[in-house]
């Protein structure tokens, strides 16, 4: 039986080159760049070995003459199979079509042409950038992995966007905060009067998707039985929703998701194995943030899009040293909650470094940060206690001499332990 394997990462620039993608590695692209026919088929001399009864000793080869791919079927017992049609003689295979031999299937992907950038080194999101870029053209099962918060479902929607599904719906469900005993409801639908409080037929996620995307998200927390069902419906097409009597067509793909080992869950018996065949076609790993401590500088400004806030110019020197300092286990979903706390205390609006080193949690700091932290806390405490000595502890008028709003300042008197001095004056 042929398992899948991850795909090599597509070069930027260069010469056009189709790769195997599915079931094999660097060996089937470096043939199809000499020119070489790849051969396919059950012989362990074939530059894609199927072991399989079903398959030919030699049941097909791929050839590239450099600029089409070309699929020949040598007589086999069993056929090759070009999307749903049994092929004859040679044909030519357009980028991301299913190619069928037996159990096996593959898919062959001819990136576009690019013109070369002026960056000579990719940093590890790049590498997997290109992995979904080239998932974009196929339309086979991806399961990425990664650690909590490191960008999974932006990795689902760059692929989704790139896909001929673009135009359809995409849907993300994360599979451990689904009740156990509406998981089969929400994602598989249910008939009026299913069980109670269905008091209307309803579809399902892999319904309400056709045409799409469903991004299933941390699949590893999925229970045993609604792995099975899931199981049937990648393998058959179909969704039967619950308490329903007929089978339902969908035509969704599907990107999986999770920060489990799976491999070790198979083994311990916590995963079906047929299952994570079913998902891991396609595997892509999104590094953690603190492998990608370089990127900080076009990250931070993004981030600072996404929150509503004024992207700087350029980097803040001090503000990107703050953060290199930082092992963020919560990755970028941790560094989008510091620039927002950030925001949120800093007195002109805008990121700075001061700013940042008060959003930072306690005990994440090197030591040149914290000595930087504790400077600014002293400074800061120091300009409190002066506004409220010259308003007579008015902490409406001190707020305003400060040009914070009060909110902040009692914020900020609490976490100096300011408050009780000034419990008697809070008008």
């Amino acid at each position: 039986m042929v398992e899948p394997t991850t795909m090599d990462a597509a070069p930027t620039h260069g010469p056009v080159t189709p790769c195997v993608i599915g079931v094999a590695g660097v060996r089937a692209r470096e043939e199809l760049e000499r020119g070489v026919p790849l051969a396919i088929g059950r012989s362990a001399s074939s530059g894609i070995q199927v072991d399989d009864a079903a398959v030919s000793r030699l049941h097909a080869t791929l050839t590239w003459d450099g600029a089409r791919v070309l699929l020949e079927d040598h007589g086999s017992r069993n056929g090759t199979l070009l999307g749903e049609a049994r092929i004859e003689g040679r044909v030519e295979v357009r980028g991301g079509q299913v190619i069928t031999i037996g159990p096996a299937r593959l898919v062959v992907v001819i990136p576009p042409r690019q013109a070369p950038t002026t960056r000579t080194t990719g940093t590890a999101m790049d590498h997997a950038n290109a992995l979904a870029d080239r998932a974009a053209q196929c339309d086979l099962s991806v399961l990425i992995l990664g650690e909590t918060g490191a960008g999974k479902e932006v990795l689902a929607r760059r692929i989704h966007r790139a896909s001929r599904r673009s135009a359809g719906p995409f849907a993300a469900v994360n599979c451990g905060s689904i009740p156990e005993t509406l998981a089969e409801s929400i994602l598989f639908g249910h008939e009026k009067g299913a069980f109670t409080g269905a008091l209307a037929t309803k579809a399902g996620v892999f319904e309400a998707t056709q045409g799409g995307t469903l991004f299933l998200d941390e699949i590893g927390e999925l229970p045993a039985a609604h792995q099975a069902r899931l199981l049937r419906v990648l393998e058959e097409r179909v969704v039967r929703r619950v308490g329903g009597l007929r089978d339902v067509p969908v035509d969704v793909r599907v990107i999986a998701a999770t920060h489990r080992d799976l491999d070790r869950e198979v083994a311990r018996g916590q995963f079906r194995r047929d299952l994570l065949y079913r998902i891991d076609v396609l595997r892509i790993r999104v590094p953690p943030l603190r492998e990608r401590l370089d990127e900080l500088p076009e990250l931070v400004p993004a981030l600072l899009s996404e929150l509503g806030a004024d992207a700087p110019a350029g980097p803040n020197e001090e503000v990107i040293s703050l953060l290199r300092g930082q092992a963020f286990p919560g990755n970028v979903r941790e560094l989008r909650n510091v620039l927002a706390r950030a925001l949120a205390l800093s007195e002109s609006g805008r990121l700075d470094a001061a700013a940042v080193a008060a959003a930072l949690p306690d005990g994440a700091l090197d030591r040149p940060a914290s000595e930087l932290r504790g400077q600014v806390a002293s400074a800061e405490r120091e300009a409190i206690e002066r506004a409220l000595e010259a308003t007579g502890g008015n902490q409406t008028h001190a707020a305003r001499k400060l040009g914070i709003s009060r909110r902040a300042l009692l914020y900020k008197m609490q976490r100096y332990g300011l408050g009780r001095a000034n419990e008697r004056n809070r008008t």
